[in-house]
């Protein structure tokens, strides 16, 4: 069967899609990343919309004109765009399915499947970055942002973890752990079932670890083996990610005549960037491999109490 008639609307699939990615994206309802959706996103790196705080000390008022002024400035936070598409394939009676329930009702369907497609993209390509940014073979933040342990989590190595930010260890709100890290928080009998948290928009109960809401991800990275085994856990400020999606992407439709089938491509640029870091690689845009090699970064603030991001590495006690 040829088709001639659209399957889907790309003007309607981009607007769906960007309607749907903040109630998807779970990064962002666990108050763990900015979002940014912006129409388009044009270059290699991408300027996020954040803002120097005023410096500097009041002055008295003595009914003059005269004053000291403050530039307001942008921080730069410049994060490298990951251009990538997803390629979706429907057989000749499927796209035929598709076809009479209407362009309309197609593209509804097609977005449904996308918006929930791109959040897990996102923290997928999140877990990479992470575990280049905490290697222990060169990652930019593996001396400053991370504390390593021979022995399972529990609550004085996650506020060991917490205090490497000084003064700013409070700002902490979110935890992501291995859900074997996950048994050993959970069996300490501290873990609390909340309400609302401020901030976390993730509907139900949420748990609660030392103030921050937990998170259990098998996607955690790990190194080694058996008892020896080195999870990696992250505790995240508000803002610690930034995370950005054109909402115009690039929709098109290809009939495959071998199989035959319909062909219907989304294209995404996406951004995810650590606050307070850049990437220095050359590989632009950047592959899964150069997201994941640790020497493609390196810190762009001054203040290491401004990334707001560290790492405990932990055994757990169920590979003992």
């Amino acid at each position: 069967m040829a088709f001639s008639t659209s399957l889907v609307i790309p003007e309607l699939l981009n607007a769906l899609v960007a309607a749907q990615i903040p109630n998807t994206l779970e990064l962002y309802k666990r108050g763990a990343a900015n979002l940014e959706l912006p129409d388009q996103i044009v270059g290699q790196f991408y300027q996020f919309r954040r803002w120097n705080p005023l410096t500097g000390n009041s002055e008295v008022n003595d009914g003059t004109d005269t004053a000291s002024t403050t530039k307001l400035s942008q921080l730069q936070e410049i994060g490298v765009v990951i251009n990538r598409k997803k390629v979706v394939e429907l057989t000749d009676a499927e796209a035929s399915i598709a076809l009479a329930m209407g362009a309309e009702e197609a593209t509804r369907l097609f977005a449904e499947k996308f918006a929930a497609f791109w959040p897990i993209e996102f923290e997928r390509l999140a877990v990479i970055m992470l575990g280049a940014l905490f290697n222990a073979a060169g990652g930019a933040l593996n001396g400053t942002h991370a504390i390593s342990y021979t022995a399972a989590m529990d609550r004085t190595k996650a506020l060991a973890a917490k205090h490497l930010l000084g003064d700013n260890a409070t700002n902490l709100s979110a935890l992501f752990v291995h859900s074997k890290v996950g048994f050993d928080i959970e069996k300490e009998g501290l873990v609390e079932y909340l309400d609302n948290i401020s901030g976390i928009t993730a509907s139900g109960r949420v748990p609660t670890y030392l103030g921050m809401g937990l998170w259990q991800d098998d996607a955690m990275p790990y190194t080694g083996a058996g008892a020896t085994t080195l999870y990696q856990s992250y505790g995240v400020a508000p803002g610690g990610l930034q995370i950005a999606m054109a909402k115009n992407a690039r929709v098109y439709e290809q009939v495959n005549a071998k199989g035959p089938s319909v062909i219907v491509t989304q294209t995404a640029d996406l951004v995810i960037h650590v606050a307070g870091m850049k990437y220095v690689g050359s590989t632009l845009p950047p592959t899964d491999v150069e997201l994941g090699t640790a020497a493609n970064y390196s810190k762009a603030a001054i203040n290491d109490k401004n990334i707001r991001v560290v790492c405990a590495k932990t055994y757990s006690s169920l590979d003992a």
